[in-house]
């Protein structure tokens, strides 16, 4: 399946120097520091709403939930690979009509809404920096901000 590459410290991603924009890879699949995020955001979010608390990412490092994100990310990127190699692909009708089906795109009249969907594609971030923002509470400490600089680990309230 190829080389698996993986340059992690820190917050889950890190580099030799400079900014980076990937975690890893498998083969010639790279993962992107966005993907990696929105995944583990994903991941958080879910426990959130399951619990009725709120998760930070602290909770998500000593459970490994950064680990398992990361595995799951790599995994999904060498099945991408492998699909690639051997031609694999779903046909424009197939993505059109699973497009069609997502609620988030569907106007008050329960058909697609060209607007929504427009808007929900510009929703794209730009996580190409050092620094990090994340909030930390528990039963007995409020809630405080926090910004992380994964590179140099300082972090401020």
């Amino acid at each position: 399946m190829g080389l698996l590459i993986v340059g992690l410290a820190g917050f889950g991603a890190g580099s030799f120097g400079g900014s980076f924009s990937s975690v890893g890879s498998v083969g010639n699949e790279k993962v992107s520091l966005k993907t990696y995020i929105r995944a583990l955001n994903n991941q958080m979010n879910k426990i959130s709403q399951q619990t009725g608390q709120q998760f930070s990412l602290d909770q998500a490092r000593v459970l490994g939930l950064d680990r398992q994100v990361l595995e799951q990310v790599l995994a999904i990127a060498a099945l991408n690979g492998q699909i690639k190699k051997a031609g694999i692909s779903v046909g424009d009708k197939a993505v059109k009509t699973q497009l069609m089906n997502i609620q988030a795109f569907k106007g008050l009249d329960g058909n697609f809404d060209e607007k929504a969907y427009e808007l929900d594609l510009s929703d794209q971030y730009e996580f190409d920096t050092d620094w990090i923002r994340f909030s930390f509470s528990s039963p007995i400490t409020p809630k405080s901000i926090f910004d992380y600089n994964c590179k140099t680990k300082e972090r401020v309230l």
